[in-house]
């Protein structure tokens, strides 16, 4: 019999091609992150595995679409979390051979990632610059990276910036992982912090010369919110919504319920429907009032709506200091854009 669940989800990504199911086994984790916004969460709910992989395993069998398994956390490696991990891993792929399987981790813990990478079909490994714990991360890079290239698992970096974090630190961050075969790179400040109009201006002066030297690394893709977004407005490139929460992507919480974004709980709203609902109608009423004649419109969409909520109590609103970096660092590359033309041009005379 169809849950009220997978029925939700048939409704609502049905007409999907491709669609990302984040599964959360736990928010147990050892690490302490100083930024993680999901610290709180861990009492929240009760794990019940069982529940969780039905499912999970109801939406992959239900549907026709091509489905991501992106198995997040808390930390998935944790001691108490690594032998659901695993079952995970290799249970779903049993339901239907397409289904493919990506692991998010900031695990130490060599010897468990050096055992799952064969099992998965990308790793996306965090690596932070200067904030413990992550940073000793960057210790396994090499070796990670080597066993995810014997086994053919995609590899890709995501990395939290501090404002202390200069931009030749992260050059070099850049041309390490380059040298070791990174293909995807994402790069961003911390969500869910409150900065001064002086530390995000810093911000863009850093996403600019980011970008400048990644012009030099055609090897490497460097992603990330902001980067991505002012990138595709650059080239042209739109999104029907730069939010795919609800959409394209779901989650699945440690007790089997289904939640829409990672940064709401299930009981925000009454289902996946509701929370599209609320979707279209903060998009609507933005375009009507703050974001009217909105040139990067479509590679923004307001900004992330639990963001939002979190600066200002109302997700009706837009995402303050999303907009303010996104603006400022689109107006910084064009003037940049438009100095190399004109030395260009000068050059040719």
């Amino acid at each position: 019999m169809e849950t009220n669940q997978e029925k939700s989800v048939r409704n609502i990504l049905g007409s999907r091609s491709n669609v990302e199911i984040k599964v959360i086994p736990s928010y147990h984790c050892e690490m302490n992150c100083s930024y993680c916004y999901n610290k709180y969460l861990y009492n929240g709910y009760r794990p019940n595995y069982s529940k969780l992989i039905n499912v999970v395993s109801e939406i992959i069998l239900n549907n026709n679409f091509n489905v991501i398994i992106e198995i997040i956390g808390g930390e998935p490696l944790s001691s108490r979390n690594y032998p659901k991990t695993m079952k995970i891993i290799e249970y779903l792929p049993s339901l239907k051979k397409d289904v493919k399987l990506v692991l998010q981790t900031g695990s130490r813990d060599i010897k468990k990632l050096l055992t799952v990478i064969p099992r998965v079909d990308g790793l996306s490994y965090s690596v932070d610059l200067s904030l413990l714990p992550k940073a000793a991360n960057i210790k396994n890079l090499e070796i990670i990276a080597r066993q995810c290239e014997k086994y053919n698992t995609k590899l890709q970096i995501q990395t939290a910036l501090t404002q202390g974090d200069d931009i030749e630190s992260i050059c070099r961050f850049i041309d390490l992982c380059v040298s070791y075969g990174v293909g995807w790179l994402g790069l961003g400040y911390t969500v869910y912090q409150r900065y001064t109009r002086k530390e995000m201006n810093a911000q863009i002066d850093i996403y600019c010369k980011t970008i400048k030297h990644s012009r030099n690394r055609p090897e490497i893709t460097i992603g990330g919110a902001i980067i991505e977004s002012a990138i595709d407005f650059l080239n042209g490139q739109t999104y029907s919504s730069c939010c795919m929460c609800g959409e394209n992507s779901v989650t699945i919480q440690p007790d089997g319920s289904l939640s829409p974004s990672l940064y709401f709980e299930p009981s925000a709203f009454k289902s996946v429907d509701a929370f599209v609902k609320v979707k279209y109608r903060r998009e609507e009423q933005l375009r009507k009032d703050h974001c009217l004649n909105c040139e990067i419109w479509d590679v923004c969409h307001g900004g992330c709506m639990g963001h939002t909520k979190f600066l200002t109590g109302d997700i009706y609103s837009y995402d303050k200091e999303f907009c303010y970096v996104l603006c400022g660092l689109i107006e910084k590359l064009k003037s940049v854009r438009t100095k190399s033309q004109a030395k260009q041009e000068n050059l040719s005379l």
